[in-house]
């Protein structure tokens, strides 16, 4: 058999397409993933957004958060919170004088279903509702961790505390991007923003991860989110 020698030329230029490939894709990839990681965030910020209202407003009626994702679906599909009002314009003394005379206060209570503001001008159906509790683009419909629970300040008063997070490994697609993620995880656990302790080793140190989150175990921080300036649409 003839052995086919290729020109110097033809070997030169598919090594140049081999090298240009090469650095397209390290170009491209960190870029595509920045996409992902972007959009995917704002999914992710979205429901916690949503879950963080519920919690806030289940707080005003019973004093104290819930850790439990069904009580709070139960809570917005079922349950109502107390509205007040003015019966009168304080302003006309003569209604107001007509009120005080028949011995009524300037208070009208009235009720409203949690589903019809909680998330107002958006109304979810009880599919949506339901479907907060689950992390978006997680294959394995994964839950987002929910906690509450109480905090002493340094007045030792008790204050309600709630925490609710998915972390980074939770929705981005590990099969593309495993060392993005990686990198991403190991930066972000460098910084006390986006650092979310997730338990602790065999000899009791604390493990740490990195994700989006709302909240704190540790003390009363308003419910404050991590995501800083990012914005939801």
């Amino acid at each position: 058999m003839k052995k086919i020698v290729l020109p110097i030329t033809v070997v030169l230029a598919a090594i140049a397409i081999a090298l240009v490939w090469q650095i397209v894709v390290t170009i491209k990839t960190p870029l595509d993933f920045d996409a992902e990681f972007n959009s995917r965030s704002k999914e992710v910020i979205a429901k916690l957004e949503k879950i963080r209202s519920a919690e806030r407003m289940y707080k005003d009626k019973y004093g104290k958060f819930t850790d439990s994702f069904d009580s709070l679906e139960h809570f917005i599909l079922n349950d109502s919170i107390k509205i007040e009002s003015k019966q009168v314009d304080e302003d006309d003394s003569v209604k107001m004088a007509l009120l005080k005379k028949s011995g009524q206060q300037n208070i009208k209570i009235s009720y409203i279903m949690v589903r019809d503001t909680v998330f107002a001008p958006e109304k979810l159906s009880e599919q949506e509702v339901h479907d907060l509790r689950y992390i978006p683009f997680n294959p394995e419909k994964k839950e987002f961790h929910l906690a509450a629970g109480q905090a002493i300040t340094g007045s030792t008063m008790v204050l309600p505390t709630v925490e609710c997070y998915a972390l980074f490994s939770d929705f981005l697609d590990h099969t593309k991007y495993k060392q993005e993620i990686i990198n991403l995880i190991d930066l972000s656990t460098k910084t006390d923003e986006k650092k979310i302790e997730i338990g602790v080793d065999a000899n009791g140190n604390p493990v740490f991860s990195a994700g989006w989150k709302f909240g704190s175990m540790e003390a009363n921080n308003n419910e404050n989110g991590n995501w800083g300036s990012i914005t939801v649409e």
